[in-house]
């Protein structure tokens, strides 16, 4: 979803609080790959070199769909758009420190139990804090388990 496309109320973009380590930001987007084993080399080679071209890296910052790789074509739209999010600059800062995104073998695990303690605070039927109280034993411990 486009989410610059929503007209039922304000909305904006910000940083992330800045903790005792510093400034982090998750940062991900679109990922093309080619098949070492594919039959279609030279076809994959120029669909991946049209997809990072400037203008299709231009096409899709500016419908919304990613923060694209190409720093001159982000710096160029996300800088001066005058579409939501008007801070939209925060994501470009942020490449500053941007960190990667940390893997765990068991991450459809941890993303279930966090959704199905979500539910409850989604339907108001519980606080906030009581969701964070129930989260973090259930996480804590599907990644210890990775760490075995």
């Amino acid at each position: 979803m486009d989410g610059r496309r929503i007209t039922d109320f304000g909305w904006d973009a910000a940083a992330l609080p800045r903790g005792k380590a510093g400034p982090a930001m998750q940062a991900s987007g679109p990922a093309w790959a080619l098949g070492a084993a594919s039959r279609a080399q030279e076809e994959a080679w120029a669909l991946a070199k049209h997809l990072t071209s400037p203008e299709s890296q231009q096409r899709l910052a500016q419908g919304g769909a990613a923060l694209v790789g190409r720093r001159s074509v982000a710096e160029t739209v996300y800088r001066q758009s005058t579409q939501p999010p008007a801070h939209a600059r925060v994501f470009l800062d942020g490449l500053a420190y941007v960190r990667p995104d940390s893997f765990t073998a068991n991450w459809a695990d941890v993303e279930r139990a966090m959704n199905e303690e979500l539910g409850q605070l989604w339907r108001g039927e519980r606080s906030a804090r009581e969701t964070m109280a129930a989260i973090k034993p259930r996480v804590d411990s599907l990644l210890r388990a990775t760490r075995r």
